[in-house]
């Protein structure tokens, strides 16, 4: 069996021979130490696992986060931005290449966002539809724009990898000083302004009014 503290400093493990042994968290090996650098593929990966209904899955990811906070951090801060504030056609022209992704959940991903953005990126869509001479992109397109016009923009995947990068992003603006302490706490006031969850948003506030005491 396996007991953990109120403040999480402490482990208690029993064991068949009916000895209990207890462990100072601090001192135990953190398993992400030496992770590599994480690569374009790994984010996404990252990006993917943040939102993933495996806790598992999702809380390495928050580890990475905390265990890569110079490199993981601010491309973290890029998707949140990217995905808060989609009016940059950047984004969205980087959505539409990947629907013809060779892989298929690359598509599939690339697909679910679009409907997502529907309105705004309509005007991409089209031309985009017009030029292409990729039948995937253009079957692709086609189902996106005759889609659902009540197709939420937020799902509950998205509310879950928010309020993980929140709580990620808490922990190293914790961790850290300086740029990457600030990235962190932007990434927070980011998903204040514009997520419009109220439960993430009042998880959000109540880390930044901790944050500034």
């Amino acid at each position: 069996s396996l007991g953990l503290s109120a403040d999480g400093t402490r482990i208690a493990s029993g064991s068949f021979d009916r000895t209990v042994l207890v462990w100072d968290a601090g001192r135990l090996p953190d398993p992400l130490a030496d992770a590599p650098a994480p690569t374009d593929a790994a984010l996404d990966q990252l990006w993917t696992d943040l939102g993933s209904t495996e806790p598992a899955k999702a809380y390495r990811a928050v580890g990475l986060l905390r265990a890569r906070p110079k490199t993981v951090v601010v491309a973290v801060a890029g998707r949140v931005h990217g995905t808060l504030v989609p009016a940059e056609n950047d984004r969205i022209r980087e959505l539409v290449v990947d629907l013809d992704d060779p892989d298929f959940r690359v598509r599939h991903r690339a697909t679910t966002e679009l409907e997502k953005l529907r309105g705004i990126a309509r005007p991409i869509l089209v031309k985009t539809y017009q030029t292409s001479f990729s039948e995937e992109v253009r079957n692709r397109i086609r189902r996106i724009l005759k889609g659902d016009e009540n197709v939420p923009r937020y799902d509950e995947t998205d509310r879950r990898r928010m309020l993980r990068i929140v709580h990620a992003a808490e922990a190293v603006a914790t961790e850290t000083t300086g740029t990457t302490k600030d990235a962190a706490v932007d990434v927070i006031k980011e998903i204040v302004a514009e997520f419009p969850d109220e439960k993430v948003v009042a998880e959000a506030k109540r880390i930044l009014a901790q944050l500034a005491k």
